[in-house]
């Protein structure tokens, strides 16, 4: 099996549920907090841990509670995190997220040491990104961040899953160095300028495949995935 390196984002969860959302200028009672290890770049390293991967993991943390909690959640999981960035006078990074009785949520992310993964730090460890399988990527850290890994996985041949998340407009030179393009409703829209209702989840896929996109995974909750490679158009 190959090795799996995942550079992104971590944060730390703090979770309210509340039967209704607070009005402007009100305090209400929640019914239960939760804090919880969180991050785009987290979940996909530990999902693709837990599933039994060869996983590197590289994000950075400050150098405060939740960063050194955060540090040692890792480790007890048994992932990876050598090659860590770790930041002074930075908070790591954190979400609070309310959810109300009816299942939806309010989510206000600080990036905090988040932003501080450069792309000069990545310099410092492209030869973990030559030496990997392949890189999966995310969008909660700087875009030139993700930009300077795409570039040096094309130069060393490595393989490239980008998931769009937060959803954003990509560079169109970005499109054709990722290998895997994985989205979800929400992100594919926003990426391609169309609308799935309009013109349906294939031409929305294939308006990505002509900007570039090699493989594009879009994601549909419930109803699955459909997978467009090539000629192949797949609903898993």
């Amino acid at each position: 099996m190959g090795k799996i390196l995942v550079i992104g984002s971590s944060n730390t969860d703090l979770i309210a549920k509340v039967e209704r959302f607070p009005l402007a200028g009100e305090t209400i009672e929640g019914t239960m907090f939760l804090q919880a290890m969180g991050g785009k770049g987290a979940n996909q390293a530990l999902a693709a841990h837990r599933s039994g991967g060869d996983v590197s993991f590289v994000t950075c943390l400050g150098n405060d509670t939740n960063g050194r909690n955060t540090l040692e959640y890792f480790k007890d999981e048994g992932l990876d995190v050598s090659s860590a960035l770790i930041v002074e006078a930075i908070p790591s990074g954190t979400a609070m997220i309310l959810v109300n009785g009816e299942g939806e949520n309010c989510i206000v992310i600080t990036p905090g040491a988040n932003h501080e993964l450069s792309p000069a730090y990545i310099d410092t460890i492209s030869k973990q990104i030559g030496t990997a399988s392949m890189v999966m990527l995310q969008m909660e850290v700087p875009v030139e961040t993700v930009t300077r890994v795409c570039e040096l996985a094309a130069q060393f041949e490595t393989q490239v899953l980008l998931n769009v998340a937060p959803a954003r407009e990509i560079d169109a030179d970005l499109f054709k160095m990722v290998d895997i393009l994985v989205v979800n409703e929400t992100e594919i829209e926003k990426i391609s300028g169309k609308s799935i209702d309009e013109c349906g989840e294939e031409k929305v896929i294939d308006a990505l495949v002509k900007k570039g996109a090699k493989t594009v995974i879009l994601t549909l909750g419930r109803n699955g995935s459909l997978l467009r490679q090539g000629k192949i158009l797949r609903h898993i």
